[in-house]
């Protein structure tokens, strides 16, 4: 599996982009931020790649840290992913892109995010990291506005 990128002509957009990865399951939260951080090393993008493992401790994060990612499980603590994208609307804690990963989501998992409130939607378990970071690449590369 390569975590490299196709070469591009212009800036990345993905360059410097705060990235918060929620799931109450710690092991998940720690093996996105491995990867995430392998491939924002091996592509030179500079990503600050951080971790939350309850709606609390996110929410904190995002208080104070400029993010542009929102990565989150759709059922989190007893409260679910939508709830928490609410939150941060709520605070007026964005804009940022956000991504919905869930077991539950169906063959079109974009379809479903969108209709709790996120960008765009995976299914778990990911076991394609070259799809995921495609998948990120994408709502940067997209013109459309972030859901929150």
């Amino acid at each position: 599996m390569t975590l490299e990128l196709q070469p591009h002509n212009e800036i990345d957009p993905l360059l410097g982009t705060g990235v918060l990865i929620v799931d109450d399951e710690k092991p998940i939260t720690n093996i996105f931020g491995i990867f995430l951080k392998r491939f924002s090393n091996k592509n030179k993008l500079g990503l600050n790649v951080l971790t939350a493992n309850s709606v609390e401790d996110a929410l904190n994060i995002l208080r104070t840290t400029k993010i542009d990612l929102l990565i989150t499980d759709y059922q989190i603590n007893g409260m679910t992913g939508a709830q928490l994208i609410a939150r941060i609307k709520e605070e007026q804690l964005g804009p940022m892109k956000t991504l919905m990963i869930s077991g539950s989501f169906g063959s079109d998992s974009d379809k479903e995010a969108r209709e709790y409130g996120a960008d765009a939607g995976l299914s778990k378990p990911i076991n394609d990291f070259p799809g995921l970071f495609n998948k990120i690449r994408g709502l940067f590369e997209d013109s459309l506005p972030p859901a929150t």
